[in-house]
């Protein structure tokens, strides 16, 4: 819901964070697909490091 929002809103790089850290709570291959893409969206846009500004944008996500 928070993704659909910030497109509405045209904030592109907050929905792909909370698409990002959606995929870090359901896991598996679809999971695994979404932090990808994520990802390679913000490396893309020269994010040097996507799990920091990830970690910045939706705190409460710690990487295992």
């Amino acid at each position: 819901e928070a993704a659909r929002g910030f497109d509405k809103a045209d904030m592109r790089l907050h929905a792909v964070v909370a698409r990002r850290q959606r995929g870090r709570i359901i896991g598996g291959d679809q999971g695994r697909t979404l932090i990808s893409d994520g990802n390679a969206w913000m490396l893309e846009e020269h994010v040097k490091s996507p799990v920091r500004l990830a970690a910045m944008l939706a705190p409460g996500f710690p990487d295992w």
